[in-house]
């Protein structure tokens, strides 16, 4: 994969104020089916990562303006941790498979000015005595997503991560995030560079998408919980990592679809 050296918008800065990253075991064979080349799932302990990120960011603006002018958006997005090779040498990071967002600046810049194309989404969120909700629907009417988190001590029994340091060794990790450009015939990234780093263990309530289910809900298919994560008040930059190009950099994600069913998961 090779990056092209095409002017874009410069790092934008922002700060997280709120990070909600919910995960689900896969089969990997599954999960490279949806992948654009020359992606390939990363696996912990034989299994493949799909995730939901939630973020909340305040602040969002060119790094260069001071804070004030910065604004706030509520976004989304569908991830695949994913590893390939480059140079010679194996590099990772995340797909992308498809953001939500409920500014119209941040979709009018996403995949024009900053990589990224965003989709509208309505987005209801809520945190009271701890409990986190929140809940978005597409404009589109093809995905809609909600969860239900609580603070908790220790990690999920079951999780491909033993402790918490090894889950957040991993995606500190995973820091290059790419997706499938406005054309859909490469792919574009962004990376994120936070100033600190510390995931704090949730326990979900109830984490459902509709896309997950359009994308797994088959027989040879399916996704397991995993584990979640609450990041917040980090801030951060996003620096432009290009439009790519080469042998196989055209996207295969299969488009989404309307549907009735969901995924869902409810645990105890």
């Amino acid at each position: 994969m090779t990056t092209l050296n095409v002017p874009m918008l410069a790092p934008v800065a922002a700060t997280m104020r709120r990070r909600i990253l919910v995960n689900f075991r896969g089969d990997p064979r599954r999960v490279a089916r949806i992948l654009a080349h020359p992606f390939r799932p990363k696996l912990v302990h034989g299994a493949s990562l799909v995730g939901i990120c939630l973020i909340r960011l305040e602040h969002l603006r060119p790094a260069w303006m001071p804070e004030p002018f910065g604004v706030a958006s509520e976004n989304a997005a569908h991830r695949i941790a994913v590893e390939w090779s480059e140079s010679g040498s194996t590099r990772e990071g995340v797909f992308v498979a498809r953001r939500h967002t409920n500014s119209s600046l941040n979709k009018w810049v996403g995949g024009h000015l900053f990589p990224g194309v965003h989709h509208r989404g309505q987005f209801d969120c809520h945190e009271t005595k701890g409990v986190i909700r929140v809940r978005f629907v597409a404009t589109e009417g093809d995905t809609e997503v909600e969860v239900v988190a609580r603070p908790s001590e220790s990690m999920p029994p079951g999780s491909v991560f033993p402790t918490l340091e090894e889950a957040s060794r991993f995606f500190s990790n995973g820091c290059d995030g790419w997706s499938v450009a406005r054309d859909g015939t490469g792919l574009e990234g962004a990376r994120l560079d936070a100033d600190v780093w510390e995931l704090k263990p949730l326990r979900i309530d109830k984490a459902r998408s509709s896309l997950l289910d359009t994308w797994f809900h088959t027989p040879d298919g399916g996704l397991e919980f995993d584990s979640a994560f609450v990041m917040r008040d980090v801030p951060h930059r996003w620096h432009s990592l290009g439009p790519a190009s080469g042998p196989g950099s055209v996207a295969t994600t299969p488009r989404c679809r309307p549907h009735r069913r969901a995924a869902l998961f409810e645990l105890p």
